[in-house]
């Protein structure tokens, strides 16, 4: 999964913003992988980060 994430930043270089917005929530990684991908996306959306990465993380593992 950490060379699937990579290359997707590669191929977004804004996915690398998306970072910056990572466990800036009080639970922080102690939520389910269900709750904790809509917190992201709303941290990205909170520092006007794209999103891009976690929205794509969400569908890769829905995909799986």
């Amino acid at each position: 999964m950490v060379s699937a994430i990579a290359g997707e930043m590669e191929r977004d270089p804004l996915c690398v913003d998306d970072l910056g917005a990572l466990n800036r929530w009080p639970a922080r990684s102690a939520v389910p992988i269900a709750e904790y991908l809509p917190l992201w996306q709303k941290s990205c959306a909170e520092l006007g980060a794209c999103g891009h990465l976690p929205a794509w993380l969400r569908t890769t593992l829905e995909a799986g």
